[in-house]
């Protein structure tokens, strides 16, 4: 029986790129290839667009040989891979850490409610965005139905600030080593069928943005498709909230990928906190755990809770990553 920090239970679990100075010198290779569905329907602010999908189609590919077929139809290489971002893909780094988005938080706060808040008031890793707004309005006595009131408009609010000063988004953030060899390498398993999108608390417009500037964003399967924290909010800012938004974050991401019509014999999600662990978990995800963030081994293995998953200290070792999700010999 494994027990988390809060004593709750276990939730059980339920049945390539342009050079970048934040990224290693790295060979291009295809992108490969889906979005489908929403759950919160988001109004777009007048001749703004959150949509940050690649335009171009993607490059063709040699023909490959066929990976061999599982019992479930599946391929051999037919994986489902989505990553969580702070703290799993890049990290806050120096006096500007993350400036971009946090300051995002702040203009959202300032220009409806006129309050100067910083989302460095709260604890707030491993919360989606929504939820740190509450949470971050509650701390100045906003009550929580007044701030889900307006939670549209902040989201909003946000992403146009983002939006509009993309070229400092990677301000403050650094990529975290073997995470750009390891994005490369799945994509070169497009043709197997491997699929890879993100999983965050991050909203949509805000995420992809920040691919963008580290140059990652063509190593992920195109068109894009992912779980973020503007589709999503259960209004429950807990550390148990936290965990629960995240798990339908993770089965809205198999959602839009079943809506391309995929097929794949696992799901692995990738993160860095107790949330995405446990989310993953719950979801029915195999669940990679990693020490990149400001958690411990100590403080993730326990939310594996009997599921599928592992604890890696980072994903430095892409052979060792590979392994975890279960794609070394195809990658061979």
């Amino acid at each position: 029986r494994c027990h988390s920090a809060s004593s709750s239970p276990c939730p059980a679990p339920r049945n390539p790129a342009p050079t970048s100075p934040h990224m290693p010198a790295l060979r291009k290779r295809p992108a490969a290839a889906a979005d489908a569905g929403t759950v919160v329907r988001r109004r777009p602010a007048a001749g703004k667009s959150t949509d940050m999908s690649l335009k171009k189609k993607p490059a063709s590919t040699p023909r490959e040989k066929a990976a061999p077929k599982t019992s479930g139809g599946a391929c051999r290489g037919e994986v489902l891979v989505t990553f969580d971002i702070d703290g799993t893909i890049c990290r806050s780094v120096g006096k500007a850490a993350n400036r971009l988005h946090k300051d995002a938080f702040s203009h959202a706060i300032r220009s409806v409610f006129e309050l100067d808040a910083s989302v460095d008031d709260v604890p707030h890793h491993g919360s989606t965005d929504p939820l740190i707004l509450l949470k971050v309005l509650a701390h100045h006595g906003v009550p929580v139905e007044t701030a889900k009131e307006r939670l549209e408009d902040m989201q909003r609010a946000m992403v146009e600030y983002v939006q509009a000063r993309t070229s400092h988004a990677a301000d403050g953030l650094e990529l975290l080593p073997g995470v750009a060899e390891l994005l490369q390498s799945l994509a070169r398993l497009a043709p197997r069928g491997v699929r890879v999108g993100l999983v965050t608390g991050n909203l949509e417009g805000i995420a992809w943005v920040k691919m963008q500037a580290l140059g990652l964003e063509p190593f992920f399967t195109v068109p894009h498709f992912g779980g973020f924290g503007s589709d999503f909010c259960g209004h429950d800012f807990s550390s148990e909230g936290a965990a629960s938004d995240r798990a339908t974050l993770v089965r809205l991401a198999a959602e839009r990928a079943r809506g391309r019509r995929w097929k794949w014999r696992q799901h692995v999600h990738i993160g860095d906190a107790p949330a995405d662990v446990a989310a993953a978990v719950s979801a029915g995800a195999i669940a990679v755990g990693v020490c990149t963030g400001v958690y411990t081994r100590a403080e993730l293995e326990p939310h594996l809770c009997g599921g599928k998953g592992i604890v890696l200290d980072s994903l430095a070792d892409t052979r060792v990553a590979l392994t975890s999700l279960d794609l070394l010999d195809v990658a061979q």
